[in-house]
């Protein structure tokens, strides 16, 4: 992807991308994923980490899934997006909702699916 953007953004090798990134890990419905690393994750994020000085559970929210990816062998990754972007910023969405077993497709209802598009409009 790194190689991607260096060639369509004809980017040198240690050239930083002023545009943030938005990195979105979805289906926080599937494997207790909102529980690891969705809201009661970043709640206790801000208890565990006081001298973070987080005060939007929205902030601790990026921390947290961030260190989920490293944690599960996506540091590299993590690490490249860091230095080639001025601005990356870690989401958690689910398309679907959570806990939502209706059978009509109107009752559906997303959950923070909007947060990653709304962060990139307020950088732009």
């Amino acid at each position: 992807m790194l190689m991607l953007f260096e060639t369509k953004l004809n980017l040198k090798r240690n050239q930083r991308v002023r545009a943030p990134l938005a990195v979105v890990v979805t289906k926080s419905d599937a494997f207790d994923m909102e529980q690891k690393i969705g809201e009661p994750a970043a709640r206790q994020y801000m208890l565990d980490h006081p001298q973070a000085k987080i005060r939007k559970v929205e902030d601790a929210m990026d921390k947290v899934v961030e260190e989920f990816l490293i944690d599960y062998g996506a540091g590299n990754f993590v690490r490249n997006l860091r230095s080639h972007f001025s601005r990356v910023r870690f989401f958690l969405c689910c398309a679907i909702g959570i806990g939502n077993n209706s059978e009509t497709a109107s009752s559906f209802e997303g959950l923070r699916i909007l947060d990653p598009m709304l962060w990139m409009l307020r950088q732009v």
